[in-house]
């Protein structure tokens, strides 16, 4: 059988440049929309094709599992002469090359083959765990590393901090270390017009702007969420703590997304419960839903209502929440999770160390640049958001108080005080400690009593 020849994109400098280098391992700091990642796909599939074993580590499982679909495209023409085969997550060549997959946050298998090409995609959303395992594997092969990432994350990131020690090295100490380095900046590459990367500027903070098109790496973490490490701490609770004032965040699965369920403890900022399934009946949501937020006492709950319609937001107020619905749009969107970024910022909330998978979707939340030139916010490609919107939702609740934990209070105990003076009366209902009042409505007032005697009032 004759030689396969590949049509493959037309490869800019950098990419080439990346292809053909001869480093031991290199560092591929990037800009946004800059070809890094289709230049890595070539990499391996020239391993691929020489008979080497390769291999691809991405930060999470979607994200591996769409860089696997980019080589399946440039491999259609092997593999419909069969001279590679694609299985879930493997390629095979008749010449003994072979591709596997690998999740970053699971790098373990990886020790136990050789492997002549490793990638490592999105390094600095990975630890340094996946670079130990990568040199580890090629070290009986002599074979190569390739670890690519962006820089908004700052230059205390481990994956950048590794490129700014090679960027300092001398020629001389980077080819007798086998190490190099590259800056992939947006600008230059071709992919976004000059004009519209100009226009971003003005339209996100100036640090995260020179990372993303000047592949300038900032002193601080620039991401969108950042000091991810401070929030994420403590266990998770099983039922509530007393004092507790409990609301609701609730993205609901449509199709193949997830359903979260998010439990925040308003009053401390605390997330204590988070509930999260797939592939289940609007039935089951609704059950769960109900349970959860029964177990906790919860006043209400906020629920993304975009597409779901009334009959499902009023089979969950028939169940006994409170809802209050959301509908997402382009702005909505944006102002919420503007809060969350500032709730995040302000430490304002706290979640259980043991959501790790939550924390993978607030890091992949980045930027993100429509084709109209309009900038959102938006999860990275393959990565799911149905946690951080259902978080979001539920932080939309911190500091309004929480209505139904609003106790009656005697009017003689502030007689002569600035409540008295302020207009006192029984039909104002006080937040504890009394420093706060308003009117309340029937509905109100009866989650009020309900949840009173939960607390034992």
């Amino acid at each position: 059988m004759p030689p396969v020849k590949l049509t493959l994109p037309a490869l800019t400098e950098n990419q080439r440049r990346l292809i053909e280098s001869p480093a031991r391992i290199l560092y591929v700091g990037a800009g946004t929309k800059t070809g890094k990642t289709v230049g890595l796909a070539l990499w391996v599939v020239q391993g691929l094709l020489a008979g080497e074993r390769c291999a691809v580590v991405g930060p999470w499982f979607k994200r591996t599992r769409a860089f696997y679909d980019l080589l399946k495209t440039f491999l259609e023409v092997p593999i419909a002469r069969q001279d590679v085969a694609a299985a879930e997550l493997k390629f095979t060549g008749e010449n003994g090359g072979r591709i596997d997959f690998y999740s970053g946050d699971h790098v373990e298998p990886l020790y136990g083959d050789a492997y002549h090409r490793v990638v490592i995609d999105e390094a600095s959303r990975q630890t340094e765990a996946s670079l130990t395992a990568a040199l580890t594997t090629i070290s009986a092969t002599n074979g190569k590393v390739r670890l690519a990432f962006n820089l908004e994350r700052g230059s205390k990131n481990w994956a950048i901090r590794h490129l700014l020690r090679v960027k300092h090295m001398t020629p001389e100490e980077r080819a007798k270390s086998s190490e190099d380095y590259m800056l992939f900046p947006t600008l230059g590459e071709g992919f976004v017009p000059a004009e519209l990367i100009e226009s971003m500027r003005g339209k996100m903070p100036e640090s995260l702007w020179r990372a993303l098109y000047l592949a300038e790496i900032p002193a601080e973490d620039a991401a969108l969420f950042r000091g991810l490490d401070e929030i994420f701490t403590g266990a998770e609770w099983s039922s509530p703590v007393k004092g507790g004032r409990y609301v609701m965040g609730a993205d609901l699965a449509r199709k193949q997304d997830w359903t979260v369920l998010t439990v925040l403890d308003v009053g401390s900022g605390k997330v204590a419960y988070v509930d999260r399934f797939n592939a289940v009946a609007w039935t089951v949501q609704v059950e769960r839903a109900a349970a959860l937020y029964a177990r906790f006492g919860c006043s209400r709950a906020v629920v993304d209502a975009t597409g779901i319609g009334d009959v499902v937001i009023e089979e969950l107020r028939k169940a006994g929440l409170r809802v209050e619905p959301f509908i997402f749009s382009g702005p909505s969107k944006k102002r919420l999770l503007e809060g969350l970024i500032v709730a995040v910022e302000r430490r304002a909330i706290t979640v259980p160390e043991k959501y790790q998978w939550l924390k993978e979707e607030l890091e992949g939340m980045e930027f993100v640049l429509s084709e109209n030139g309009e900038v959102k916010y938006g999860s990275a490609s393959g990565m799911s958001d149905d946690g951080v919107m259902s978080l979001a939702l539920a932080v939309t609740e911190l500091g309004k108080g929480g209505a139904g934990f609003f106790v009656p209070l005697a009017i003689a105990k502030y007689a002569g005080t600035s409540l008295d003076e302020s207009g006192y009366r029984p039909g104002k209902f006080y937040e504890n400690g009394g420093t706060w009042a308003r009117e309340m409505d029937e509905a109100e007032a009866e989650e009020r009593d309900r949840r009173n005697r939960f607390r034992g009032f």
